[in-house]
């Protein structure tokens, strides 16, 4: 235990006190006075702490002495939470700038409670050795290494209701209408959100030349074969259920409705590499289905209901 510390972490800021006495300790008098300090407050201790109190004091003044030079303090002047606390651990692990350390962050972190938690189900000590610790952060620095690009979180995108309210006379936006979806439904208005999301992320991968042009007109010809599987499918049950349906109407959106949803529930890997945001995927989707020449649609007879019939 010679290297041993132990850390007392609050976002409060911590102005005086016994705590900021011993984390303040420097000198054997210091550390000494902290442990009178100690006992007498032992003595008036309430009831609920009385006994945890005692145990403490039970130990010599020479043990007591050593916890106390131990101690450290983490206060919320010490960057224990928040983009200070993040800034700290980036500097400290090194993590260059062109690493997502937001999700490098998210994935430590998750990992580090994730393990803590199972440790205390099993009523074990939640310890995490440095070498466990630098095996899993080295993993994860590797897989953003080996990509060729760096998705942009969904959440990190703004989206203003002015672009939103923009979208609603487009064709992608017309071909949702067919499957019989209002205005203020949650599938109406998520599909804008993905199409503007993936139209700023086309943008920048283009910009930054992380991603080609013949590797994007790929992804979109992937996206296209996909649907015309899915479409075949629908379409083959439609035209075998008109006769049997008692509205060709309420069928007709109802068949379209399950090739939209078998259909963006994808999502299609990017110059051979696999994507983590849906938007991505379904945003290119609505991008092809806003295409004037209607490469794809969804509903059973999209090209007949927006005047392009065969």
């Amino acid at each position: 235990m010679k290297n041993a510390q132990f850390h007392l972490v609050t976002n409060k800021i911590i102005e005086g006190g016994i705590v900021k006495s011993i984390a303040a300790a420097q000198t054997k008098e210091e550390v000494i006075n902290c442990v009178t300090s100690l006992r007498n407050i032992a003595l008036s201790a309430p009831a609920s702490v009385k006994v945890y109190a005692e145990k403490v004091c039970w130990y010599d003044d020479e043990t007591m002495c050593m916890l106390i030079e131990k101690i450290f303090l983490c206060d919320g002047n010490a960057n224990s939470y928040g983009d200070g606390l993040k800034e700290e651990i980036r500097s400290k692990l090194l993590i260059p700038e062109s690493l997502p350390f937001s999700e490098i962050y998210d994935s430590l972190l998750g990992w580090v409670h994730s393990s803590a938690m199972n440790c205390w189900r099993h009523d074990k000590p939640a310890w995490l050795s440095r070498d466990t610790f630098t095996e899993y952060f080295q993993r994860i620095i590797t897989r953003y290494k080996l990509k060729t690009f760096v998705e942009t979180d969904h959440s990190l995108i703004p989206l203003s209701l002015v672009d939103k309210e923009a979208q609603y006379n487009e064709l992608f936006v017309r071909q949702l209408y067919l499957l019989a979806l209002e205005r203020d439904d949650d599938i109406l208005t998520d599909s804008i959100e993905d199409y503007l999301r993936c139209k700023h992320e086309r943008t920048r991968l283009s910009i930054q030349g992380n991603i080609t042009k013949e590797e994007m007109d790929r992804f979109d010809q992937n996206l296209v074969e996909r649907w015309k599987i899915i479409f075949a499918e629908f379409s083959r049950k439609y035209k075998r259920g008109q006769k049997a349906c008692e509205d060709i109407n309420d069928f007709g959106s109802d068949m379209g409705f399950n090739i939209l949803v078998r259909t963006l529930d994808h999502r299609e890997p990017l110059a051979n590499q696999p994507t983590e945001q849906y938007y991505l995927t379904r945003g290119s989707y609505h991008r092809l289905a806003n295409n004037n020449k209607l490469q794809i649609g969804w509903h059973p007879e999209y090209k007949m209901l927006l005047g392009q019939g065969e």
